[in-house]
């Protein structure tokens, strides 16, 4: 397999709210992609893999997919924490 892509995902709408500081490295999580950036719009399973702070609220959240596809990256970051949420 080449080398893994990184790619921040831009604003994305879901109805969740899980606060993005409850995940940790390591948590296994779903990540919402909308179909424009993805095959499909909905959740997508992962794991956190780093997280990298960004402001005193927020931070980049670092996924590794667990479904990827040639177009597509395997490893996404996400700052809007409505777009993640714990499985």
């Amino acid at each position: 397999m080449g080398a893994l892509q990184w790619l921040s995902v831009p604003r994305c709408i879901s109805s969740q709210n899980e606060m993005a500081d409850e995940i940790k490295i390591g948590d296994r999580v779903q990540v919402f992609l909308k179909s424009d950036f993805w095959k499909s719009e909905g959740w997508f399973d992962g794991a956190v893999v780093r997280i990298e702070p960004y402001s005193k609220h927020r931070s980049f959240i670092w996924v590794q997919l667990d479904e990827t596809t040639e177009s597509a990256p395997r490893l996404i970051s996400v700052l809007n924490p409505k777009n993640i949420r714990k499985i």
